[in-house]
This record gives structure tokens, sequence and C-alpha cells, in this order.
């Protein structure tokens, strides 16, 4: 007859032999515990139970995050009719003469006015929060610039700020020659203050109040300093024998 084979005690018993062997060693024989499956049942419980926890502290937190959003909205839907207003007020003809206001000027005429303000601009909206357009400075007129009539362009902020740049042609080149900003002086008269980056710089003589108008911008002119340094150029130039030369008419000596 085959003999039975003897099976290997459990884990969790200590046998007579497993205790000998610790007591020789000196060490302490630790019982092995086994789970339960009500143990595992409760742990799951309490996991779900910390979820609900938390999703019903959410839903208590919901009604005051919906109040924030609708008291902070009409503040967000302001700041984007700001923005809206603001560009449209930057759009259009301004002189710095208060004269030219168009508000004092309803009855029109065939021919328009010409416009006799220090600075004169024009600006288009371009898209994106860009503008450009024209200027004309009577400050030029005195300087050593080309044109007093040159580009302008510049761009709005989210937060409704305009920043320009003067800017010319120069040796196939962008040259800058001035930068400022704007800012809406009155929206009810539509008014614009001009700040300089730099007083003095040959644009600007310093802050400018513009006014909306409907006259017609001025042509521009030359800068005096400008023409002077071209007649100086020139004269050099003949002294050191260029120039255009005359040549001397041939004589038909047949008659």
């Amino acid at each position: 007859m085959k003999k039975k084979q003897a099976r290997s005690p459990r884990p969790n018993k200590a046998t007579p032999q497993l205790k000998r062997d610790h007591a020789r060693q000196g060490t302490e024989l630790l019982p092995i515990r086994m789970e339960h499956p009500w143990l595992r049942t409760g742990k799951i419980l309490f996991l779900l139970s910390g979820w609900f926890v938390s999703l019903f502290l959410g839903l208590l937190e919901l009604p005051s995050k919906i109040v924030s959003f609708t008291s902070n909205a009409p503040k967000a839907t302001e700041a984007v009719s700001s923005w809206a207003l603001n560009y449209k007020m930057f759009v259009g003809r301004f002189s710095s003469d208060p004269s030219s206001w168009k508000e004092l000027n309803l009855i029109g005429t065939e021919e328009k006015q010409k416009d006799v303000g220090e600075i004169q601009l024009d600006i288009g909206y371009d898209g994106s929060g860009r503008f450009s357009g024209e200027i004309v400075s009577k400050s030029m007129e005195s300087g050593p610039f080309p044109w007093s009539r040159i580009m302008i362009d510049g761009k709005v902020n989210a937060l409704g700020a305009f920043s320009g740049n003067v800017w010319d042609i120069v040796s196939n080149q962008r040259a800058v020659y001035s930068s400022f900003k704007l800012e809406v002086e009155d929206s009810q008269k539509g008014t614009l203050r001009l700040l300089p980056a730099r007083n003095g710089d040959g644009v600007f003589s310093g802050p400018i109040v513009l006014w909306p108008t409907d006259f017609e911008m001025a042509d521009g002119a030359s800068g005096k300093r400008f023409d002077e340094m071209l007649k100086k150029s020139w004269e050099r130039y003949k002294e050191q024998g260029g120039g255009v030369r005359e040549r001397p008419v041939p004589v038909d000596e047949s008659k």
C-alpha cells in the first residue's frame, strides 16, 4: 500500500520543530495573521466613504463657486467692453488744434478746411489690436527730417492702453523716430491725450490733447535743417569738381 504524503504544516501554525529552531536562534516567533474577507470589505467601504465625503464637500462648495463666477463675470464683461470702446476711440482723424473739433464745425462745406494743428494724426484699425496711419508734426518741419508727414503704427493691449511708433523708411530700412502712448482724455468729446516717450525729440514737444476732426490733413513739408544739410552737401560736391558740367555747343562751320 502507498504511504500517504505528509502535508506541510500551515504557515499560520507553529510546529514544535519551528519553535525549537527559533528558541535555538534566540529569535521571537511571530504569528502570521491571515486577512479575513470581512476586513477586506471594510477597507473598500472605507475608501468609498472617503470618495463620497469629498463629493459631498464639493457639492457644498458649488454654490459659492457659482456666486463667485456670477460676481466676477460682470467685471470681465466690463473689461472687454472697455477694450472695445477704447479701440474705437483711437480710430479717425485727430488734431491738436481745438478749433478743428468736429463738434464746432457741424455745418459742412464742399471744400474741407486744412488742418493747422501742431500734431495731426490719421489712424486706422488693421485688426488684432493693431493700428496704422500717418502723422504730421510741425516740429519736424524745423528739424533734420526729410519730411514732416510720415507713418505711424501701434497696438492696444488687453487693458486698453495704446502704444505707438513714428517711423519712416531710411536706406531701405525702417527707422523709428519716436514712440508715444495714447490715452482717452474725454470719452464724451472723443479727445485723446498723447504722451511722448521723450519730450523734445524733434517730433513731439511734450504731452498734448488731440481733438477729433474732419479737417483735411496737411501735406507736410521738408525739415529746414534737412534742406540746409542738402544744400551744404551739394555745394561741397560742386567745390570738389562734381556737379553737371556744361558741354560746348558744336558749331557748324559749313555755314
